[in-house]
């Protein structure tokens, strides 16, 4: 594959082009077909922002991860602060 003045636009040997970009840590992957560079350039930019917004609409839609339990070793450290307040030291 050869690739292009645009990061992310590479030509297969029969001259059909592939958008394979990570923008923003959004991955934009797709077979554009045999058309110009200029069209290729122009489909990359239209689908930046559609992507985006596809992911995050499909963030806002999924269960929210915040339901995880919270840590263990929150509720360990509060026992064993109240173990240690059962011993007294003599100075």
């Amino acid at each position: 594959m050869a690739s292009t003045r645009t990061p992310g636009i590479t030509i297969d040997a029969d001259g059909r082009r592939f958008i394979d970009k990570h923008y923003r840590g959004v991955r934009i992957g797709m077979r554009v077909g045999p058309v110009t560079q200029d069209q290729a350039e122009q489909r990359l930019q239209t689908e930046i922002p559609a992507s985006i917004s596809k992911s995050l609409n499909m963030l806002t839609r999924a269960p929210s991860f915040a339901t995880v339990p919270r840590v263990t070793w929150h509720s360990r450290t509060t026992n064993a602060a109240s173990r240690l307040s059962e011993y007294t030291y003599d100075s």
